[in-house]
């Protein structure tokens, strides 16, 4: 990825979309919020990359900001037409337990982002703290995300 993309991602504005996250989801800390908003980074980033290739599917922390800035009209389609070139649309799935095609979509991305960033950077990882007593499908399938 050249480096102005890098920085169109680095320098994406996610204040408001953050504060709605933590208004939606007030049991969140600093910490939390902070994780999910590097996370989302790494997200966007292997959409970008591995685009075509596989279904990119976020952890539930993730995809609790990508709903909040798509909520965002100005920035985010700002943002989708300098990063990606077009509108990223988000497409849910059907809802309910996360398919197997899910679940391998989910286990692709972890890996790429593991392979551009730092095994300290896959949500599996990352996000664990905040989700101490379940798996990430457990969480998806718990919420209808994917």
């Amino acid at each position: 990825m050249d480096d102005s993309k890098l920085k169109i991602l680095n320098g994406v504005n996610l204040m408001v979309p953050l504060k709605k996250v933590l208004h939606a989801n007030p049991h969140w800390s600093a910490a939390h919020l902070k994780a999910a908003a590097a996370a989302y980074r790494h997200f966007l980033y292997v959409s970008l990359i591995y685009k075509g290739k596989f279904r990119v599917v976020p952890h539930l922390s993730v995809d609790e900001v990508w709903h909040q800035h798509i909520l965002c009209t100005k920035n985010y389609m700002g943002f989708c037409n300098a990063f990606f070139g077009d509108y990223f649309h988000h497409d849910p799935g059907e809802g309910g337990a996360p398919t197997t095609n899910d679940q391998d979509g989910y286990g692709m991305t972890c890996n790429a982002i593991v392979h551009h960033f730092d095994a300290k950077d896959d949500p599996r990882v990352l996000l664990a703290p905040f989700y101490p007593t379940e798996t990430p499908s457990a969480i998806m399938a718990r919420n209808g995300t994917v």
